[in-house]
């Protein structure tokens, strides 16, 4: 087996030195479209990746809905939002209201969101240090805040402290673990929460608010979350029928889903597949061509060699496996070559410019997979030729 192994070798190195120019076209034929291969796998994944990010920072089977931004009446209040519980309490629901008031002390805005006991537990959140809201809380309208990690530390608070806002102090009773805060994407609106955000119940009266017309009730978004398994689409048709009851207004209403909130990254995949996906196939049938080009000729210059060795005493299958294994080698060095490129150029785009791209076993493997496919494609035909070639007229060229 090392014997046939070295014997390959040589054969490869005597086929290279025979049509070196020939064969370093092939090579880099492959590896281009190898890297236009490998690099369509990474952004492609890359994207999955954001798309499933974004779906997990929302929330298993869970939906939001607001007021549109157009909404000439308000469909939400706290009234509607206890209806809704009382007809569906197969569904979790936390009523959120966002208020932004000038912290005197930094200049910077505070992001106050006065919501109810259930929002922790719909996002999932840990609790760092204290607790979140709870019912009595709510019931007698308790100055209690929560705030995250983050801010807790930049303000130097700790459970227990006072936070005081438009003159009144409000007692700091849990802290946000800050990495269930932070990194949430664009795409979620109202619910990707400032670092500068404070948390305090529904029921307290808005005293930092000069604007007198603005609705004690009001409530800005709901946030749905299914107890059962359920598709959240489906839930979030039944709370539009509800919240609707039966009148043409869904313009009024603003909605956060998994399907809403990937609509873009999915458009974005499609362009990205179609135009890459076109131009990684065209660069493999460009190398398979070249590749196949390149054998033949090979075939061709090697008829002396090819009657010897028939001549010999080798067989038809050892002188089309000498082409094969040709194949094979350039094929996959190329593919090689091709992706080392990628991953090259993937850890740039990461670290330099911020593009997201996914750099794992698939970007290996699925590459090497298609041009060790092409390779043995590419080789049937000049391997058939060479191997069905008489000795006698070969030793006579």
């Amino acid at each position: 087996m090392v014997f046939s192994i070295a014997q390959l070798w040589r054969d490869f190195r005597l086929g290279l030195r025979n049509q070196w120019f020939m064969s370093a076209m092939v090579l880099v034929s492959i590896a281009t479209g190898a890297t236009c291969c490998a690099s369509l796998v990474s952004i492609l994944r890359g994207l999955q990746v954001q798309e499933e990010a974004i779906i997990n920072s929302l929330g298993a089977n869970v939906f939001a809905v607001s007021n549109a931004a157009v909404a000439k009446q308000s469909l939400l209040d706290t009234a509607t939002v206890s209806a809704l519980r009382t007809h569906l309490p197969e569904l979790e629901t936390s009523a959120l209201r966002f208020d932004v008031i000038d912290a005197n002390s930094t200049g910077e805005p505070l992001h106050i969101v006065q919501t109810d006991s259930g929002l922790a537990s719909i996002q999932g959140w840990r609790m760092q240090r204290g607790r979140f809201f709870d019912p009595h809380d709510l019931t007698f309208s308790t100055r209690v805040v929560v705030v995250g990690s983050a801010f807790a530390e930049m303000s130097g608070w700790h459970p227990g402290d006072y936070l005081y806002i438009s003159d009144l102090a409000y007692r700091i009773v849990g802290v946000i673990d800050s990495r269930d805060l932070q990194d949430q994407p664009s795409e979620l609106g109202n619910l990707a929460f400032k670092p500068r955000t404070v948390f305090m119940p529904l029921s307290l009266d808005n005293h930092w608010s000069a604007d007198i017309t603005r609705n004690p009730d009001r409530v800005d978004t709901l946030i749905v979350r299914s107890k059962s398994t359920r598709a959240s689409s489906l839930m979030a048709a039944r709370v539009q029928r509800f919240l609707l009851g039966g009148k043409m207004l869904n313009e009024q209403l603003h909605w956060v889903t998994p399907t809403t909130l990937t609509k873009g990254i999915k458009k974005l995949r499609r362009v990205i597949g179609i135009t890459l996906g076109s131009l990684a196939t065209m660069l493999l049938a460009l190398a398979a061509t070249t590749l196949t080009a390149s054998l033949t000729s090979s075939v061709r210059a090697r008829f002396s060699e090819i009657g010897l060795r028939r001549s010999l005493g080798a067989t038809r299958h050892a002188i089309a496996a000498l082409f094969v294994m040709e194949s094979l080698l350039i094929s996959i060095s190329g593919a090689a070559l091709g992706i080392t490129m990628t991953l090259l150029i993937g850890k740039f785009m990461t670290s330099q410019l911020g593009f997201l791209v996914e750099v794992d076993r698939h970007v290996v493997f699925i590459p090497l997979l298609i041009y060790f496919s092409m390779g043995v494609l590419a080789s049937y035909w000049p391997a058939k030729f060479a191997a069905n070639l008489s000795p006698a007229l070969c030793l006579r060229q």
